[in-house]
């Protein structure tokens, strides 16, 4: 399967003290980087042969797309974060007392986490525990890090890309100024949603916990928090994944279940052979192999993690092989795991997973009833000929800022729709498009509608084509 472009979440040209330019430049080269590097390691993941691959090919492949996907799912939620006016809504501020004690000792940490990561690279996310019904600040010192079955709400990008262009070395305003532009009606938003998940049974304290509560974050030095955050990551993982241990069934997988195996995988024999060169790839090491749900895609993958602090961000665990210390004959042991997956269960586990919706898209609802068409669709009607006019309907300024325009649109002023819409013809479709895919591409498609032709605007805009790597040229 190919994974598709999320549309950029916020408005960049209301996001306070990061440049335009710097939001495009992330969206465009390191998202879209991202999601386009997925998509090759599927398309070579899905050719493979697993019971003849050699085990460190198998790792370093699932590695590499752990990786690239937790950067797609990251991103989106980090641009999804911003376009506030950095106020705390009330609502915010009750689950943050309760879970934090506070507002500020919320802040407190998360800011000196940011900090922290400071000359590095990493993030820092708000994540609810469905579990303990909680939430906490996760750290991560690179994209394939998360809490297993964690759902995000915020996360802060500390990659020196998010802030060199604008501040250069100077991470700590960057910091500041990310904490300035969080959108929190959106968070709690996504919090209302995350608080709907159920989980398993509620973790007792522990010391790491208990020492993180009595830290003084603002005077802790940086290699500090970062060593009892992480530490913290590695043993709620530890716990989280070690209850998920789906074992005590006949290993006879059920019609419902296999049903869902042959969507996502193809047969429940090819996720099967996944999974067991997955955890044979792991023989003489350690780690875990976990197929998780993922809801921005609504299906199930299985992922690799070389140890607990591995998972997918926001990803639904439900089955989890174990694949630490287990002798010299890890075979035996994993076909033995296999013989005994509660098949039941894992339907069941399935299912609950199912419910849990991606992230919210921003809404127009101005443009509710607007047709509308993606740029994978846009693509593929260009590069197999399909009869289609595309207009880049981009205000004269953004075009003269950046002066590239997609291969095969022609630009038109969005101000004079009048005077150009006569040489377009009413017999093949018109794609419309603006820099983002917002009001100005939106009101333009409107108005050729209005004149009679069969106009969409183009999801994402123009900064969606380049980040999946459409051709462009240079306007003329």
């Amino acid at each position: 399967m190919r994974y598709q472009l999320t549309p950029i979440h916020c408005r960049p040209w209301t996001v306070s003290y990061l440049s335009v330019k710097l939001i495009e430049s992330h969206y465009e080269n390191n998202y879209g980087g991202a999601l386009r590097r997925l998509n090759a390691i599927t398309e070579k993941l899905e050719s493979l042969d697993w019971a003849n691959t050699a085990g460190y090919v198998i790792n370093g492949l699932k590695r590499e797309e752990l990786v690239a996907l937790n950067s797609t799912l990251l991103h989106e939620l980090y641009f999804a974060s911003m376009g506030g006016d950095g106020q705390p809504t009330e609502a915010m501020s009750a689950v943050l007392a309760r879970d934090f004690g506070s507002v500020l000792r919320w802040k407190d940490e998360f800011v000196a986490m940011g900090n922290a990561l400071a000359g590095g690279s990493g993030w820092v996310v708000l994540v609810y525990l469905p579990r303990d019904r909680r939430l906490v600040n996760q750290y991560a010192s690179d994209h394939s890090q998360a809490v297993a079955g964690g759902i995000p709400i915020l996360a802060l990008d500390m990659y020196e890309h998010a802030y060199h262009m604008d501040y250069g070395a100077n991470a700590k305003a960057y910091v500041d100024t990310f904490m300035r532009n969080i959108d929190w009606k959106a968070l709690y938003t996504r919090y209302a949603d995350a608080a709907k998940v159920g989980g398993l049974r509620p973790l007792e304290q522990d010391p790491i916990t208990e020492k993180l509560k009595s830290l003084d974050w603002a005077n802790t030095p940086g290699y500090m928090i970062n060593v009892l955050k992480r530490e913290e990551l590695v043993a709620l993982n530890s716990t989280l994944l070690r209850e998920l241990a789906g074992k005590g069934g006949d290993g006879q997988p059920t019609e419902a279940m296999s049903a869902v195996l042959a969507r996502d995988f193809g047969s429940v024999l090819r996720w099967k052979d996944e999974f067991v060169a997955m955890g044979r790839a792991l023989a003489g090491g350690s780690g875990w192999v976990v197929l998780t749900y993922i809801p921005r895609d609504r299906r199930l993958i299985n992922h690799h993690a070389s140890d607990h602090s591995r998972a997918v961000a926001g990803g639904i665990p439900i089955l989890a092989l174990d694949m630490y210390e287990h002798g010299a004959n890890a075979k035996a042991y994993v076909d033995t795991f296999t013989r005994n997956i509660d098949w039941k269960a894992l339907y069941t586990r399935y299912e609950e997973a199912a419910k849990v919706g991606g992230l919210r898209p921003l809404e127009q609802p101005e443009f509710g009833n607007l047709p509308s068409v993606g740029v994978e669709e846009v693509k593929a009607m260009l590069d197999t000929g399909r009869p289609v006019q595309v207009v880049d309907a981009r205000p004269r300024a953004s075009v003269f800022r950046t002066p590239e325009v997609m291969q095969g649109a022609t630009w038109r002023d969005p101000e004079r729709v009048q005077e150009w819409a006569g040489k377009l013809s009413k017999s093949d479709p018109v794609v419309v498009f603006c820099a983002y895919g917002f009001h100005v591409g939106c009101k333009t498609a409107i108005k050729l509608r209005d004149l009679g032709f069969d106009a969409k605007y183009m999801t994402g805009g123009h900064s969606a084509w380049k980040a999946i790597g459409g051709p462009i040229k240079l306007h003329a």
